[in-house]
């Protein structure tokens, strides 16, 4: 098990100054070797004083020959207020690495979001706000 309580991870990218810091974070992981696979729940502030993204996830089977992307999840998202727009700026890898089928811009809240299959392929049920927003989903 991994466990963290109250954590600050601050990210400085030392070639493009891309700053951020996360603040409130409680992480917890929890290997369930036995079906070769790990829970996890995850609560952070991200540009905001309360946390304002939390996540419960359920990752695997883990097939190490297998790209993150073809990772199967069954998780449940909330997240209130999230600047994409600053996050995209603050960590232009979220662009790189995300599938090119989600483009988000924007202020989001969700409300219940599931998230099922892999980011190559997923199925996404809930409901999500946004605020001079737009989403692309292909």
């Amino acid at each position: 098990m991994i466990q963290v309580s109250n954590g600050t991870i601050r990210y400085l990218d030392q070639k493009n100054g891309a700053d951020l810091t996360v603040n409130r974070l409680d992480l917890q992981v929890v290997d369930r070797d036995y079906e070769n696979s790990f829970q996890v729940e995850l609560a952070m502030a991200v540009f905001a004083r309360e946390q304002n993204l939390q996540l419960k996830a359920t990752v695997g089977p883990v097939d190490f020959q297998s790209s993150v992307r073809d990772l199967p999840v069954d998780a449940a998202l909330r997240i209130d207020r999230l600047d994409m727009g600053k996050l995209r700026a603050a960590l232009p890898i979220i662009k790189k690495e995300l599938p090119k089928a989600f483009d988000f811009r924007g202020v989001y809240t969700t409300q219940d979001l599931r998230l099922k299959g892999t980011f190559n392929k997923p199925w996404l049920q809930g409901r999500v706000d946004g605020a001079d927003a737009s989403f692309s989903f292909e």
